[in-house]
């Protein structure tokens, strides 16, 4: 992932996640306990974005990008 992008629009709120290749998520759910938040996980894939982007943009107030697991990565 190299790059996140957000807009506010008349249906919401949306971000872009761009790289190099193809970004397929494998699930996207919402979290179990609080704060809400979505869970979205990109298999084998890399970052080169920051950690903590801010966006405050309708319901979202930022992004937090993290490696869950370096293997198989």
């Amino acid at each position: 992932m190299t790059r996140i992008e957000t807009s506010l629009g008349p249906e919401g709120t949306r971000v872009k996640f761009a790289g190099t290749g193809p970004l397929k998520p494998a699930s996207v759910e919402t979290a179990r306990d609080l704060p809400p938040r979505l869970v979205v996980d990109f298999p084998n894939t890399t970052f080169s974005v920051p950690a903590v982007t801010a966006v405050d943009k309708g319901p979202v107030e930022r992004i937090r990008v993290a490696v869950n697991s370096r293997q198989p990565l």
